[in-house]
């Protein structure tokens, strides 16, 4: 799939009208500046309700398995 055609560049690139190289970049900035302070307000959460370090742990197992688990059907699948 080339950069910029998925779905999030796609919304971006309609509503901006910026290249697909642009729209790629901005929705990957705006998606990891979102994700850090998420990130960050779960660990000052986490230093006040320590067990929810574990709480976390866990889900974030979980979803990388369940990537890789799906990305693995994906590519023996031959769907891309």
């Amino acid at each position: 799939m080339d950069a910029g055609m998925a779905a999030l560049p796609s919304a971006v690139r309609a509503v901006t009208g910026l290249s697909a190289s642009l729209s790629y970049l901005l929705s990957h900035a705006l998606l990891y500046l979102l994700a850090g302070v998420v990130a960050l307000a779960l660990a000052g959460l986490a230093d006040r309700v320590p067990p929810l370090v574990a709480g976390l742990l866990l889900v974030i197992i979980i979803i990388e398995f369940g990537f890789l688990v799906f990305t693995t059907e994906s590519q023996a699948s031959g769907t891309d």
